[in-house]
């Protein structure tokens, strides 16, 4: 095979396999054993359906107009949604009430709760830091954090719209915002106190840093490594908050590699700025764990994934959280390990569970897929827990119908994605190669690692830019990130 013609190879094997990820959600989505997720096949349908008759859409609004409906139908949206529920930090899930009451600690100044067991895993601070600023300001309160993560949706859905812009052009970048501000999923979160809202938008931040970095990639080297070093910043605040920024590293590297069509002519200039890029990141993540041992006062966990990969080797909760795991996590703080020591052992045991249990690991990895993958309700139940009596939609009644409606929005979505790789594709576009390359990067990461299925929101962004390329009208050619 040519030099040039391997990037387009490499791109239609991505699409092949973004397609198969799509498909494989959708496939598994009635086996999943989440109430009423067959709708998820039917809202593929309907998504099929209507990313053929997208493209007439085409060149209907201007660029600012187009951006004001995003960022209006996202605001107004979110703020219909947190007016009509009500909930309460004592009734959350555990991870999302520690997270209030870390923000509250640090906002007050006073010590984090549970710090034992946040030092274990300290990226669990990096939201309660950023929200205790705003606790300074207007207080703590519930509702000062549903707004706050209000803001930071408004900001994700202008980082999609500019994305896609760059990516796929105006009207893509118009179907992108309008995903993320429609899509049931993304506006519930809204109620709780957790950390999805602002590690999406760090995350966007990095994608668009990395598409500014590409760009420069031809020009003065010294430009070039000054760009890729802010890249790098982002990506490691990032990772303080979801340690998922290898990832990224990864994907942007790979990219870089194979589709900018000088590299031919200037590896030297990749390699440099890509050790630049990861010496940056490094110093950040290391200047943020020293951040953490202050602020728990203790050691934090510098080797993290040991407890998730420990937890996503057992076979029989399908790779998900589970009593007998968090037990043994609990004796081994109870016992004053260390957290790097707690993080080591289980990183160790979890080998040995791969190893002794080889037979069936096929379907093992598909049952931790579906769990992941093939569902958008969990948030349903989490705001059933967490309701007030006295809030005016009682999610608890109707939450088979707000589960159906998730499942619907996400099967359209999907639905969408699989039509936009085909027509991308055909048209020899490649605007879809970067959402693809860190979405696979994430599905490989949560089949090895404890399958919950609010982890797929770590996704939902890439989701969102890979469905909105389905309005693409089929004679485009726009080439995505290998456009220069």
């Amino acid at each position: 095979m040519t030099r040039l013609s391997f990037p387009r190879f490499s791109a239609v094997t991505l699409a092949v396999l973004g397609g198969c990820i799509a498909l494989a959600a959708v496939f598994l989505a009635p086996f999943s054993g989440w109430e009423r997720a067959w709708v998820l096949p039917v809202g593929f349908l309907l998504g099929l359906g209507a990313a053929y008759f997208a493209p007439k859409l085409s060149g209907l609004v201007s660029n600012r107009t187009s951006l004001l409906i995003v960022l209006g139908a996202t605001f107004f949206i979110g703020l219909l949604w947190l007016a009509i529920t009500r909930v309460s930090p004592e009734m959350f899930v555990k991870d999302f009430s520690r997270q209030f009451e870390t923000a509250k600690a640090f906002a007050a100044g006073t010590p984090v709760p549970e710090p034992d067991y946040q030092a274990v895993f300290p990226h669990l601070l990096g939201y309660p830091f950023v929200l205790s600023l705003f606790f300074r300001l207007f207080g703590a309160s519930v509702t000062v954090a549903q707004g706050v993560n209000l803001f930071f949706s408004v900001c994700v859905a202008f980082l999609l719209f500019s994305t896609a812009k760059k990516l796929m052009g105006q009207t893509a970048a118009l179907a992108a915002g309008l995903f993320w501000a429609l899509l049931p999923q993304h506006f519930m979160l809204l109620s709780l106190v957790g950390s999805e809202p602002l590690y999406i938008l760090l995350s966007l931040c990095a994608v668009r840093m990395f598409l500014l970095a590409y760009d420069r990639l031809s020009g003065v080297l010294h430009t070039e490594i000054l760009v890729w070093m802010l890249l790098g910043l982002v990506v490691g605040l990032f990772d303080l908050v979801r340690p998922l920024g290898p990832i990224y590293l990864l994907a942007f590297i790979l990219i870089a590699a194979i589709f900018a069509p000088v590299f031919h002519r200037r590896w030297l200039h990749l390699i440099v700025s890509a050790l630049a890029m990861i010496a940056v990141y490094t110093a950040v993540t290391q200047a943020g764990a020293a951040l953490y041992d202050e602020a728990l006062d203790r050691p934090a966990a510098r080797n993290g994934f040991g407890w998730n990969l420990y937890v996503g080797m057992n076979r029989e909760s399908a790779g998900g959280w589970n009593a007998e795991d968090y037990e043994v996590m609990r004796e081994r703080l109870d016992q004053g390990l260390p957290a790097s020591e707690i993080q080591r052992l289980f990183r160790q045991e979890a080998f040995e569970r791969l190893k002794e249990r080889l037979s069936g690991f096929p379907r093992f990895m598909a049952n931790k897929f579906t769990k992941v993958w093939s569902q958008d309700s969990f948030t349903v139940y989490w705001l059933s827990a967490g309701m007030r009596d006295d809030s005016p939609l009682d999610i608890r009644a109707r939450a088979g119908m707000l589960s159906a409606l998730c499942n619907l929005a996400y099967g359209l979505l999907l639905g969408c994605c699989a039509f936009s790789l085909f027509r991308q594709v055909k048209s020899l576009g490649e605007g879809f190669v970067l959402p693809v390359t860190i979405l696979i990067g994430v599905v490989i990461l949560f089949l090895l690692l404890e399958a919950n299925p609010r982890y797929h929101y770590a996704g939902s962004a890439m989701l969102c830019l890979l469905a909105a390329g389905c309005v693409i009208p089929k004679t485009n050619s726009s080439c995505g990130v290998t456009e220069r």
